[in-house]
């Protein structure tokens, strides 16, 4: 905020010496003839000044941070969201096709795919307390995760009985 604050005043001290300048006052009176029309600077740096004033005002209030903060969760969870889906699409095709995975390897995957069901979970949940706002897309990954856990239990068994 300081920056800001610092540009801010400098801007300001620009356009009063300007203004004030007789000389410059004068050239500028000459640009505004010829142009018919102020300079875009200008506008540009009481833009500047406007905005910086409105930004600290907005600052000093105590929810202004919630709205970031809020914003960067949600991005986070978006990013989040994207990779994980991407992962579970992609196992539950390589599961769903192979048909004679090793056992140990679906023995693993359950165990991991329930660890990541559980946790994901959680953390779900508990965002939605956080957020105060379901977490539908997430709710839909969860459902992916379980059809994969199907799959391989289904397997499991079908494997299971022609071993025993």
């Amino acid at each position: 905020m300081t920056r800001l604050s610092e540009i801010a005043r400098i801007a300001d001290d620009i356009l009063s010496a300007v203004e004030k300048h007789s000389s410059t006052g004068t050239i500028m009176g000459g640009i505004k003839t010829m142009l018919h029309q102020t300079p875009d600077f200008v506008f540009g740096m009481k833009e500047l000044i406007e905005t910086v004033k409105e930004v600290t005002k907005e600052a000093e209030e105590p929810g202004f941070f919630w709205g970031i903060e809020d914003f960067r969760v949600h991005g986070s969870l978006s990013t989040t969201l994207k990779a994980l889906r991407s992962m579970t699409f992609g196992l539950f095709a390589v599961v769903s096709r192979e048909r004679k995975l090793p056992k140990h390897v679906r023995a693993r995957m359950l165990e991991y795919a329930g660890k990541l069901h559980f946790e994901l979970e959680r953390l779900v949940r508990g965002l939605e307390t956080l957020l105060g706002a379901r977490l539908v897309e997430y709710e839909v990954l969860l459902k992916k995760i379980k059809e994969v856990r199907a799959v391989l239990k289904k397997q499991e068994g079908i494997e299971g009985p022609s071993n025993a």
